[in-house]
């Protein structure tokens, strides 16, 4: 079965995607921010799966988990944050914290495991988030440019690979565009 890395495990989709993933007999590499969240969501773990904290913030915690597990197949991120409040009257931290969180965190992981699944020549980057950043909900404003920077994200993905087939440049396969299904 392939490896299978998931950012945002500790809880809430990620959590439910770990499970799911667990029954069908992947091996896991279950990563979070938040190391003893991890611990208590998974007491035991199947064979061959491991926890490892991981600040999907930090470019050198990318580099260390390629480092330690580059060998994987897919890279699903899940990690998010979310702090609703009027858009007003949010300090700027929490615009900070949902830009590092929400659009960097998901850009270093597709920049850093996206170069080995091209060296590789396969590979798959799966990026979910919530519907909830379809519209703008009052109280809700950092989650739609959350989710509204990770759309482009994808789409840049996207528009790379469509272009990358055209002038016959390597990319990574099965690359189909908006979504990026690299």
């Amino acid at each position: 079965m392939p490896k299978v890395i998931l950012t945002g495990a500790a809880g809430g989709i990620g959590q439910a995607t770990a499970r799911l993933l667990w029954e069908k007999g992947y091996t896991l590499v279950l990563t979070d921010s938040r190391k003893e969240a991890l611990e208590t969501a998974y007491p035991t773990l199947p064979g061959g799966s491991c926890l490892q904290e991981v600040d999907v913030t930090s470019i050198e915690a990318w580099q260390a988990l390629a480092q330690a597990h580059g060998d994987a197949d897919v890279l699903i991120q899940l990690a998010g944050v979310m702090r609703a409040g009027s858009f007003l009257e949010q300090p700027s931290e929490v615009w900070h914290l949902h830009a590092q969180v929400n659009l960097y965190g998901i850009v270093y992981g597709a920049w850093t495991f996206g170069r080995l699944f091209v060296q590789r020549g396969r590979g798959h980057l799966i990026h979910i988030a919530s519907l909830a950043g379809g519209s703008a909900y009052p109280w809700y404003y950092q989650l739609y440019c959350d989710e509204v920077w990770g759309a482009g994200v994808q789409l840049s993905l996207g528009c790379r690979t469509a272009s990358a087939r055209r002038a016959g440049d390597r990319d990574l396969p099965g690359s189909r565009g908006y979504p990026a299904h690299l």
